[in-house]
């Protein structure tokens, strides 16, 4: 039996549209995609989407630029001799004391 799809969903919500197909489908559009983007030498712009790559100590989210910006501070602050570093033992016993583990 032949599947119908909704091609206007394309437009309309992509993800909704790549959802009704069989994952090799979804694989040969993105290969399409690809050689059409480098036959016309196409440039992609990428919607401003926060790309979380992790959390911190607070459990908030932690976007891809905030993880890069707070690299960079440390990295200037050890290079400047100023930054507060901490070995991990001296990290296990914070723990532990704050949280009265022991």
């Amino acid at each position: 039996m032949q599947q119908t799809i909704d091609i206007n969903l394309l437009k309309e919500n992509p993800q909704l549209f790549f959802s009704q197909l069989p994952k090799k489908a979804e694989e040969e559009i993105s290969e399409f995609l690809y050689y059409i983007i480098y036959k016309y030498n196409l440039s992609v712009e990428l919607p401003n989407v926060n790309n979380n790559v992790g959390y911190n100590a607070k459990g908030l989210a932690v976007t891809e630029s905030e993880y890069i910006k707070d690299l960079d501070i440390i990295n200037e602050e050890i290079n400047k001799g100023t930054a507060k570093l901490f070995t991990s033992n001296e990290v296990r016993k914070k723990i532990i004391d704050e949280n009265n583990l022991v």
